[in-house]
């Protein structure tokens, strides 16, 4: 179900980010969101766990129902020690009924 990488650098030093999981909450308040990301059957990884990544309120906005599948782009804020999410696209899960 889930799935965290990092892609190249963006040239300007900030490292980037991606993972793939499902919405797990919105907080247009704080400016943030969780992307939960589970194990798939034959991964790595054993628990499941969740992402909390800062997005523009017009990406919060444009987010699909909590519980939807994802793929997330964006950047590691090292500094301030933050997931900066610049692009989501719905995406379908191993684990989405067929």
């Amino acid at each position: 179900l889930g799935r965290i990488g990092v892609p190249r650098g963006d040239g300007k030093g900030h490292p980037l980010m991606a993972a793939q999981g499902r919405v797990a909450f919105v907080d247009r308040e704080e400016g943030r969101f969780g992307l939960e990301v589970r194990p798939n059957p034959k991964g790595r990884l054993k628990e499941p766990f969740t992402l909390v990544l800062w997005a523009p309120l017009s990406l919060l906005e444009a987010l699909p129902p909590v519980g939807s599948g994802v793929y997330v782009e964006g950047e590691a804020r090292l500094k301030t020690r933050r997931l900066v999410a610049k692009k989501v696209e719905p995406a379908r899960l191993w684990d989405d009924p067929s």
